[in-house]
């Protein structure tokens, strides 16, 4: 494979003002997938390392990468050389395209014309399309493409009802999570921990808290994310108590915690009010190096300002990384909401100072602050305002 690889950039180069895609429809026929390599007769003959595996490999590489360039040009050699992909190489190159294919249109269209090509297609093809046209919002093909699944005689694997079930969240159709959560019992799946991880996640979703804790109950073997999902789901739908009762369980059978218990914890201290445990979680959440994740580091926030403990929360904010304008935010609205003006003015212009650009929720704090700055005293007299930020404190915000 390593010595494929040079070879396969070179042909990049060669083919480098190819349009993949455009260059005919019959490239996307049978001929492109058929069961043996017709080559062009002007084509070099392919190096025996050149094989499906290959191909693969740099697929994933430009998917990992994010280079749709260098994809595009690779599925072009395979065009232009004959060479037929087997199943797997060609679902890569499916994920290739509804991933990073190039425009959010073009991609889906360019997926969609190398599926409608494919002679074979597997579950894994079908829920690969299916992921695309969910994630662009595109739910009645992502629909009509499940039901084209189970037509076509493919059987309901538990990927592809875990694919319809994030689906179904997306939709948010509850009514449907529940057909789906009856076709799994009927296949016999509920034990299954992909899809009972699927239906915890609809249900916490859908605040369906019984019906995921039934789920939860019947996975046969539960592992870190199954645990996790629950505690998550009793966290965010307001059961403090049951979180922390199986956040110990979970601990009392010798799992782990992970930052996203960490997270789904710290959330229950708050609603519980129970500072001192949160301490303590902090305190467990630096001892794994949990602490500098954007989202414990948020929810740790959260705890110190609830509390208003602010040094402890700039101690926090301080050791979270600076290029993210979540934590910003939030400590500029905990300021404000606590009418420290000047110190979410500060804040503010120390976030524009590091190029972190705010977005509306940002500026919504700060001209409240500015507001409560103009009520006291006059802001320009107390700290440096960027000039937009000075007229709209001067005038009322």
């Amino acid at each position: 494979m390593n010595r494929a690889i040079p070879i396969c950039y070179k042909s990049f180069e060669s083919t480098k003002h190819c349009k993949t895609i455009a260059l005919t429809p019959c490239l996307f026929g049978r001929r492109f997938f058929s069961a043996q390599p017709t080559p062009y007769p002007s084509s070099p003959p392919l190096p025996p390392e050149f094989n499906s595996y290959t191909y693969s490999a740099l697929l994933q590489h430009c998917i990992h990468t994010g280079n749709h360039h260098k994809g595009r040009s690779l599925h072009c050699h395979v065009l232009k050389t004959g060479y037929c992909l087997d199943l797997f190489a060609q679902d890569v190159l499916l994920n290739f395209y509804v991933r990073l294919g190039g425009g959010e249109g073009e991609a889906l269209s360019d997926a969609t014309k190398l599926f409608d090509g494919m002679p074979q297609r597997s579950v894994v093809s079908f829920v690969t399309l299916m992921q695309g046209f969910s994630e662009s919002s595109m739910f009645s093909e992502a629909v009509g493409l499940f039901f084209r699944l189970h037509k076509d005689g493919h059987g309901l694997t538990a990927f592809a009802l875990s694919a319809v079930l994030k689906l179904v969240v997306r939709m948010e159709l509850p009514g449907w999570g529940r057909c789906v959560h009856a076709c799994v019992c009927k296949l016999g799946l509920e034990g299954n921990e992909v899809v009972g991880t699927a239906l915890l996640d609809a249900y916490s979703v859908f605040g369906d808290v019984g019906c995921a804790r039934r789920v939860f109950d019947s996975i046969a073997v539960k592992d870190i994310v199954s645990w996790s999902r629950m505690v998550a789901c009793y966290a965010e739908n307001d059961g403090f108590d049951d979180s922390m009762r199986l956040f110990s369980e979970m601990r009392m059978l010798g799992f782990e915690p992970n930052y996203y218990n960490v997270v789904s914890v710290i959330k229950a201290c708050v609603g519980l009010e129970a500072f001192g445990v949160g301490r303590g979680v902090h305190g467990f959440a630096l001892k794994m190096g949990y602490e500098v994740d954007l989202y414990v580091g948020v929810e740790l926030l959260e705890l110190y300002t609830a509390f208003e403990c602010f040094d402890d929360a700039v101690g926090v904010f301080e050791g979270m990384p600076k290029d993210d304008v979540i934590s910003w935010t939030f400590m500029i609205g905990r300021y404000a909401q606590s009418n420290q003006g000047t110190e979410a003015v500060n804040l503010f212009c120390r976030m524009r100072q590091n190029l972190v650009l705010p977005n509306q929720f940002t500026f919504s704090s700060v001209l409240c602050a500015c507001a409560d700055l103009r009520d006291g005293a006059n802001p320009a007299s107390d700290v440096d305002l960027p000039l937009e930020l000075s007229r709209c404190a001067n005038h009322g915000a």
